[in-house]
């Protein structure tokens, strides 16, 4: 994802117990965790990005539906993306979704601690320049 520093990226502490949580990395003011969580055989990217932005709801933090802004960021690649407000600030938080083989959803999510205002919007055109790409 342009604009977010590159990061060691460990094994998820959980991945033993929990295998579709992969990988887990942080570079101040950046945390980035990797799930592969299984799919229905066949499933495409659009059907992975409805059914794990319908799944963020039951996470705990996450706000309400309304409150989270889903849209397609080209053929393959789509994201939920919200803020949490702290105290000072505000962590924006980015679920980069697709799908890979037909057998695993793809899911980056992507957070960002911020106490200036300014960086919101920035943070949307960070994000808008991501992209899930199959090799």
């Amino acid at each position: 994802m342009p604009g977010i520093p590159q990061m060691r990226m460990g094994v998820h502490p959980k991945n033993a117990s929990q295998p579709q949580l992969r990988f887990l990395g942080s570079a101040e003011p950046y945390a980035v965790a990797v799930f592969t969580p299984a799919a229905a055989e066949g499933m495409t990217p659009l059907e992975c990005a409805g059914a794990i932005a319908r799944a963020l709801a039951a996470r705990p933090g996450t706000p309400p539906p309304s409150q989270v802004l889903k849209t397609r960021l080209d053929d393959r690649t789509f994201v939920a993306i919200y803020a949490v407000p702290l105290v000072p600030g505000v962590q924006l938080n980015a679920h980069i979704l697709s799908a890979a083989g037909g057998r695993y959803c793809i899911e980056v999510q992507v957070t960002k601690v911020s106490i200036d205002d300014d960086d919101l919007a920035s943070w949307f055109t960070e994000i808008e320049k991501a992209s899930i790409v199959p090799r």
